[in-house]
Order: structure tokens, then sequence, then C-alpha cells
């Protein structure tokens, strides 16, 4: 006799409602790339406990860690936001992208002259307002090259 098998099928994390806000407090959190603000926002939310929270607060404090490194001199110009792809293991999915310009103050050859920018995106998995995943995309398209298609 065969057994059956049920396909293991993910409960959302938040409801439709929650799921709106959640999104609406981690891009405004993204935007100022503050990342005691973004484990904040975690915990409002309850998604502490979750699997993946360790690896995306870990990752997250790389991503955001130069930035908020005001001792080395780090001051962040300006963020913006813009709708990007997976370039890799979601392959075609939209991601939130981020444009990170910083500058810094304690350079020793043109200090606040020079302007770098950085990026990074934001992947969650939302079906019909329920957020079933999240987690950063470390391939994603630019703002230009999203563009382009």
């Amino acid at each position: 006799m065969q057994q059956i098998i049920p396909s293991k099928i993910k409960a959302p994390l938040l409801p439709a409602i929650k799921t709106s806000e959640f999104v609406n407090e981690l891009v405004a959190v993204c935007k100022q790339v503050d990342f005691k603000k973004l484990k904040n926002t975690f915990n409002k939310f309850k998604l502490q406990n979750h699997p993946d929270f360790i690896d995306f607060i870990n990752q997250g404090e790389h991503n955001f860690g130069l930035f908020n490194n005001i001792d080395k001199g780090f001051e962040v110009v300006s963020t913006e936001t813009h709708e990007s792809k997976c370039s890799f293991c979601s392959l075609g999915k939209t991601v939130i992208g981020f444009n990170v310009n910083y500058k810094k103050n304690k350079d020793s050859r043109l200090p606040s002259r020079i302007i770098y920018a950085n990026s990074f995106a934001v992947n969650l998995e939302i079906k019909n307002g329920y957020l079933y995943e999240f987690g950063w995309c470390n391939s994603f398209l630019s703002k230009e090259q999203m563009k382009q298609l």
C-alpha cells in the first residue's frame, strides 16, 4: 500500500493587516539603515522566534554595520528604494531594493567630498496579503538594470 505524505503547508507569519504595517515599517527602517530599529521592528511584530530571524538579523547587522559606524566617520547622505528582481535563488521574484549613498567624514584624502554607494534588497514572500517568509536578497538587479527590462 502506498503511503500519501501530505505536503508541508506554511502558515502565514502575519495576517494581511499586520503584513502591510510590517512592510511599511521595514521599508522605513531600511531607508534609515538603522540596525537597532530593524531588530525592534521584528520584535514588535513578534517575528524574533522565526527560524530565519537569526540569519536575517546577522546579515542585517552586516548590511547596516558600515552606515552605523559613526566612530569611523560614515554618514548616510541619502537612501532610495526601487522595485527589483532577484537574479539568483528566487530568480525573477520581485524584491525591494535600497540604494544608500554615504560619505566618509574622516577620510584622510578627501573628507566628505566623495559620495560612495552601496545597495541591498529585502525578499518578502507575501501571498494574498499574508507574510509567509522574509530574507535578504543577495543578488538582484540594479535600478538601471530594471529600466532596461
